[in-house]
């Protein structure tokens, strides 16, 4: 589906939750880091010292979602190493057009 459409509307209950073109759901949807680690408070002051501008979100269980870094993983793995911070776990991923709705709907997105 996101191969035909050039234009996409979000609806939930009748009510629009947002219109936006393919290119920029594209952009929206584009890739991010995801990152589990022991002291997520001080990665994010790490991140706003070494990234500044970047966009993060801290999630549940101790995660972090780099939105559009342009960065590879290994660079968000070694600020943790540097700093003596563990890292569980780290994903490079790309969001669903389903993930991005839901996203939507939960109010996770900034719109």
């Amino acid at each position: 589906m996101e191969q035909l459409a050039d234009e996409y509307c979000f609806l939930d209950k009748g009510r629009l939750l947002k219109q936006i073109t393919a290119e920029q759901l594209e952009e929206e949807c584009g890739g991010y880091i995801e990152i589990q680690v022991d002291e997520p408070e001080l990665y994010t002051v790490l991140l706003e010292r070494r990234v500044p501008g970047q966009s993060w979100k801290v999630l549940p269980g101790q995660k972090i979602r780099i939105s559009g870094s342009g960065r590879e993983p290994e660079f968000y793995s070694r600020l943790a190493a540097e700093n003596g911070i563990g890292v569980s776990s780290l994903s490079a991923n790309k969001m669903t057009l389903e993930e991005y709705y839901m996203e939507l709907k939960k109010g996770g997105r900034e719109l």
